[in-house]
């Protein structure tokens, strides 16, 4: 069980208190407290891998990568594919390399796919059958999506305006 508390310290605006009450196992507990600068505090920018984190992303975690070896531009496709799909979000991008994963480890390795086939699943959303939507609808599911079926007319406006630089 995990309990915390965030508040502004009146002394000095610019730190945080983050108190934590961990429940141990068999009711032990255990409480810290810690104050962080604001400007340590990840913001919603913070949560998106730039280009070149995309790239190294991809080569450090996608399991198809030795379908790319005969061509680098191949990978730096799938990479800038990735990054259209998923606008370079952290967590988008390593839910989308998990389903191209999970590909992988269920293909044996006379079956990989072409590095333009893995190309297409990112394009298209479909990694098993034509049309079956299964990396948009992983993609879908994650916390990052879910949270815009909450959001009103209103809500979404503001998004909008924010997004094309409307507001201040």
């Amino acid at each position: 069980m995990e309990v915390g508390r965030r508040r502004q310290l009146p002394a000095s605006g610019d730190l945080m208190k983050v108190d934590w009450l961990l429940d141990v196992e068999k009711g032990c507990s255990l409480r810290l407290c810690e104050a962080v600068r604001q400007g340590m505090v990840f913001g919603i920018k913070d949560l998106n891998f730039s280009h070149a984190e995309v790239l190294k992303y991809v080569a450090n975690w996608f399991l198809g990568k030795s379908c790319f070896e005969v061509s680098l531009s191949a990978m730096e496709e799938l990479s800038a594919n990735l990054e259209i799909l998923t606008g370079g979000h952290v967590g988008l991008c390593a839910t989308a390399i998990r389903a191209l994963n999970q590909v992988f480890r269920s293909k044996c390795a006379s079956d990989l796919p072409l590095a333009d086939e893995w190309i297409r699943m990112l394009r298209t959303g479909s990694l098993y059958l034509p049309d079956d939507n299964e990396l948009f609808q992983a993609l879908t599911l994650t916390r990052a999506v879910k949270v815009l079926g909450s959001l009103n007319v209103e809500h979404l406006n503001q998004l909008e305006r924010i997004a094309v630089l409307t507001l201040p």
